[in-house]
């Protein structure tokens, strides 16, 4: 083999070698790009699922408050119907004069 034919392998086997290095290193950033991604695709998980978390609390709260709330009226209701409206109780003679004849 001539030096110049040595020479041009030489150059080859350079530029190979400096593609292959090329190669790792982009393979080696798009790992790094997926593992970020990965990572913020997570973060945003947990940051979607805390704030479930805290709306679905707030409505059970407000649903709570709402069934005290609804739970006092009723109560008011019944005793100012007790009160007010049920107060004449029927006596014994009011249910004696029902089925005091036949037809």
């Amino acid at each position: 083999m001539s030096p110049q034919q040595v020479d041009q392998i030489r150059q080859g086997q350079l530029a190979q070698i400096e593609q292959r290095q090329l190669m790792r290193s982009a393979e080696k950033q798009r790992e790094i790009d997926y593992e970020q991604q990965a990572l913020r695709t997570a973060h945003g998980g947990l940051l979607l699922e805390k704030r479930t978390e805290k709306t679905k609390k707030q409505l059970a709260r407000e649903l709570m408050l709402e069934n005290q709330r609804l739970a006092q009226e009723q109560k008011a209701r019944l005793e100012a119907l007790d009160k007010h409206v049920y107060t004449n109780k029927p006596t014994d003679a009011y249910f004696a004069q029902f089925n005091t004849t036949t037809r």
